[in-house]
């Protein structure tokens, strides 16, 4: 499996009811964006990772999100 795009960072937009999440790897590289009606998916990252500060490099090229706009970061397991 190839580590290089495991996500390491999740940072949450968005209001409650229809949350976003964006994904980035150990390098602070943007991989996806995760959008998630039902909250299944975030509600499982959630639980399996902690309450961290957002990195302060974040590389944003292709992020149509302001850093400004986040809820909430976390750091994956």
């Amino acid at each position: 499996m190839d580590r290089s795009l495991r996500a390491k960072y999740m940072i949450l937009f968005g209001p409650p009811d229809a949350p976003r999440a964006l994904l980035f790897d150990r390098e602070h590289r943007f991989l996806a964006e995760v959008f998630d009606e039902d909250r299944m998916v975030l509600d499982q990252l959630m639980k399996s990772s902690h309450v961290c500060a957002p990195p302060r490099n974040l590389e944003l090229e292709g992020v149509t999100v302001e850093p400004e706009d986040a809820t909430c970061c976390f750091a994956l397991g």
